[in-house]
């Protein structure tokens, strides 16, 4: 049985939107987490920075996310705006990357090449 004063280790693999967001819902439950990207985050967002997003601000930003940009004094984008990729990275993604919470957690640069989990046998855990 795992020891209920042991945090849970998380490794999220990707700093897009997804990613950024599970990172700091984590940190927020007390998980250890440690977030890997391969490039710099929203690399791939900022990849067709000139396209408008087909949805507001309000539908590409979370409660919590929206805090996170309060608590350091980064301004709220404006909910019913449709913002471009590149305006989607700058103005939320890379903030969201930078909050204190996640220091030294975002790992850019990183290429992931395996995952495991310690312990764990072939046969377990089927199904």
């Amino acid at each position: 049985m795992e020891d209920l004063h042991t945090k849970r280790r998380v490794a999220i693999i990707g700093a897009g939107p997804v990613g950024v967001e599970a990172a700091h819902a984590f940190v927020q439950a007390g998980c250890d987490v440690q977030l890997y990207e391969r490039g710099e985050v929203g690399e791939n967002v900022g990849m067709w920075g000139h396209v408008t997003l087909f949805s507001q601000w309000a539908l590409n930003t979370s409660s919590t996310g929206l805090e996170a940009l309060t608590q350091m004094d980064v301004s709220r984008p404006d909910p019913e705006c449709f913002p471009t990729g590149a305006q989607y990275v700058r103005q939320y993604l890379r903030p969201l990357a930078n909050h204190p919470c996640l220091k030294g957690r975002v790992h850019t640069r990183t290429n992931v090449v395996s995952i495991g989990r310690s312990g764990l046998l072939k046969g377990q855990l089927l199904g």
